[in-house]
């Protein structure tokens, strides 16, 4: 499997709080391209304004303020660049049914059209991989004695350079074990769960093909 050329994306959002379902927001996405599971050192980054409080337990990870973000744009002001960015590409996140829920929440409530992303969660990879222990991405560098830059507070572009370093050591300990993953594995459902159920009411226009 080792040289496929596969293209995909490391993904991480920061939000206003821990529950899109609840009306919490994306306020920061970045995102991280790889090809056969090797950072490329293209990256996408972008504020946004939320539109929405930021809770004071998010406030702590991040460091974002409403008065930071309040000139931000809005997402669907740049929500082109981040299709363009992933241009169909599987994308990874860690525990990424809370990315996949930021962001398609974020094409939902700004009225636009769904599109079809591929997310696939990079903590099953890594129960392959590793035996027993935990799984939190800062355990993950330490485990893995990836040498990491300092983080104080968490930003979704750092976390998705910092995934990808952990995702080249998954291809260290067995090339192709990215392509082999996505290929012999489903990605998450399109749709989070609370969107799904409110699909009708919402009136959701046609997705992406």
């Amino acid at each position: 499997m080792e040289g496929t050329g596969m293209r995909t994306i490391s993904l991480d959002s920061e939000t206003t709080g821990g529950s899109p379902k609840s009306g919490d927001r994306a306020c920061e996405i970045g995102l991280v391209e790889m090809v056969d599971g090797r950072r490329t050192g293209r990256s996408w980054r972008s504020y946004f304004n939320p539109n929405y409080k930021v809770h004071f337990g998010a406030l702590r990870v991040h460091g974002l303020t409403n008065a930071f973000l309040r000139d931000k744009p809005f997402f669907q002001d740049r929500a082109d660049e981040i299709l363009d960015f992933i241009d169909g590409a599987p994308c990874k996140a860690h525990n990424a049914r809370f990315d996949r829920d930021v962001l398609i929440n974020e094409f939902v409530v700004t009225g636009l059209e769904i599109p079809k992303i591929e997310f696939y969660d990079t903590i099953p990879m890594a129960k392959q991989l590793l035996r027993g222990g935990r799984f939190k991405l800062d355990i993950l560098v330490d485990r893995l004695g990836i040498t990491a830059p300092d983080r104080k507070l968490h930003g979704a572009l750092l976390d998705a350079e910092i995934l990808g370093m952990v995702v080249e050591k998954f291809e260290d300990m067995r090339p192709g074990f990215v392509a082999q993953y996505i290929n012999s594995n489903p990605c998450l459902n399109l749709l989070p769960k609370f969107i799904e159920m409110a699909d009708v009411e919402c009136g959701l226009g046609p997705q992406f093909s």
